[in-house]
């Protein structure tokens, strides 16, 4: 393991995963299994494992860094023209970088519990009471796919989110918590509901669509319509963003 952290020096194309608090906590407990400092290790794996907790549901550690790399900021998120896709310099950096990152955030708590026992043998019974992490389903980094996620998707949170507001800082900001709406609980105005499903499909599949404009009294459905578009077309990466008529 301290071969694989002192390869973590020279990445540069994704550095900004490994300033990400949850990977950060990991690489830190990582590395205190090897000094020899047992209270270090609980301290800072505890760190992490609460960390992880808050971020990811599944307490999948391999999915959450998965997910930082498929939306990251760096130069291939952000310059992903001909000129960064076909410089084998990049190209060749990058594969090497994501194979030391696949090895690392591909270790689980069987292997983590195994080194700690190895280095710790009289604290086994508090080994064995750690809380656990999963990185089940691993699937290895793949650059193609990495690229061609941030040519479709975009990067960031653009291509974490699909709602957005323009605040009064004149910037745009993502809606990361809205109520999960569907259309099949909108009730009692079906012609509404079509026409406004059926614009925005086409739309989305490029055809003509046109511009709607949503009218009504308070509290007749308006804004549970808006949220029901973005939950029903989430897949086909549809971006909405409220502009308040104070900023206009």
């Amino acid at each position: 393991m301290n071969d694989l952290l002192s390869y973590l020096k020279i990445i540069t194309i994704f550095k900004n995963i490994l300033k990400d608090e949850v990977v950060s906590a990991f690489i830190n407990a990582c590395s205190s299994i090897t000094k020899n400092d047992f209270e270090t290790f609980l301290t800072l794996y505890s760190e992490f494992i609460s960390l992880l907790y808050k971020r990811e549901i599944n307490q999948n550690f391999y999915v959450y860094t998965r997910n930082l790399i498929y939306n990251d900021e760096n130069i291939l998120s952000q310059g992903c023209g001909t000129c960064i896709q076909e410089n084998n310099r990049i190209l060749n950096t990058a594969k090497y970088e994501l194979s030391v990152l696949d090895k690392l955030f591909g270790y689980d708590f069987s292997c983590i519990k195994e080194i700690s026992v190895k280095i710790f043998p009289d604290n086994i019974d508090i080994i064995n009471h750690l809380p656990e992490f999963s990185t089940e389903g691993k699937i290895a980094f793949n650059l193609d796919d990495i690229i061609n996620s941030y040519n479709k998707n975009g990067y960031g949170e653009f291509a974490c989110y699909n709602a957005f507001k323009y605040n009064a800082d004149k910037k745009i900001a993502a809606v990361k918590y809205f109520d999960a709406m569907t259309f099949k609980q909108l009730k009692n105005y079906e012609y509404q509901k079509t026409v406004i499903y059926n614009n925005t499909l086409a739309f989305l599949n490029g055809k003509e669509a046109n511009n709607i404009l949503l009218y009504g009294d308070r509290g007749c459905g308006k804004s549970s319509t808006v949220k029901a578009l973005i939950n029903e077309f989430r897949e086909y990466n549809l971006k909405i963003i409220q502009i308040s008529k104070l900023f206009l």
